[in-house]
């Protein structure tokens, strides 16, 4: 599993701007999806029986770009 270029960090609440914002990300700067990593759209979340932090430090070993939504 390689390491995602853009972390987004975000409340569970937030989820609508977090698709909104990766919609922009996509549609406006041509950016994969393969390159992001947020745990709110299902596909993406952890996984059962993973670690949680564990899951999220393989993700994000590097990212090029943290976006933290408050």
């Amino acid at each position: 599993m390689t390491s995602k270029r853009i972390f987004i960090s975000h409340a569970s609440k937030d989820e609508a701007l977090v698709d909104a914002l990766v919609d922009l990300l996509q549609t406006g700067m041509n950016v994969h999806t393969d390159d992001i990593f947020f745990s709110s759209l299902e596909g993406m979340d952890i996984p059962p029986g993973q670690s949680f932090v564990s899951f999220i430090r393989e993700q994000i070993k590097a990212p090029e770009v943290v976006i933290s939504l408050l």
